[in-house]
């Protein structure tokens, strides 16, 4: 979702970019996203694309035994979308993707495109994941729940409690294991 704060970082990136690679930052524009479909073919795809991205989003937060799996299912899907969506739209998925070197490079012919498009995606997938699933909501997205940090969404996936959280670090390093397991209730 839109960020401020990351869209000051992207476009920062855009500048620096430019800045530091000058005439190579030039030849491949800059990054900046172009459409090789119809304008119309493109708002669709990007809008589409943004919708499975979020519905596999809510879907995999929605249930907590598939809940860790998040990332790698997330992962394995952009480089698919990317593999098969970039020779027609680029792929953005995120308005401060394009947002960055567009501004950067001033070339906002497009930039609308990516701005609308993900909003229309992911604006469709929530309200259709509210109509259709009711009763199914999406567990916080976070790696660590600690009751001393409380979730602003009210998150439902189990927390240690702080002290038990320190004892599984500690003891995760010296026995060379990974540490906290958050889906792990044992004391």
């Amino acid at each position: 979702m839109y960020e401020p704060r990351g869209h000051r970082v992207n476009v920062a990136r855009g500048l620096a970019f430019r800045a530091l690679w000058g005439s190579v930052a030039r030849s491949v524009d800059g990054g900046v996203t172009h459409p090789t479909v119809s304008i119309w073919l493109a708002l669709a795809l990007e809008a589409a694309m943004t919708a499975v991205l979020i519905a596999t989003i809510f879907l995999f937060l929605a249930h907590r035994r598939l809940a860790r799996f998040t990332p790698p299912a997330v992962l394995a899907l952009i480089a698919l979308l990317i593999w098969k969506g970039a020779p027609y739209t680029g792929t953005s998925l995120n308005p401060a993707r394009s947002e960055g070197p567009a501004v950067a490079f001033e070339d906002y012919a497009d930039l609308w495109l990516y701005l609308v498009a993900p909003l229309i995606g992911a604006l469709a997938v929530a309200l259709a994941w509210r109509g259709c699933r009711p009763g199914l909501h999406p567990l916080t997205a976070k790696l660590f729940h600690d009751r001393r940090y409380p979730c602003s969404l009210a998150s439902a996936l189990p927390a240690l409690a702080p002290d038990a959280h320190a004892r599984r670090c500690n003891a995760g390093s010296t026995a060379g294991t990974t540490g906290l397991n958050v889906f792990d209730r044992r004391p």
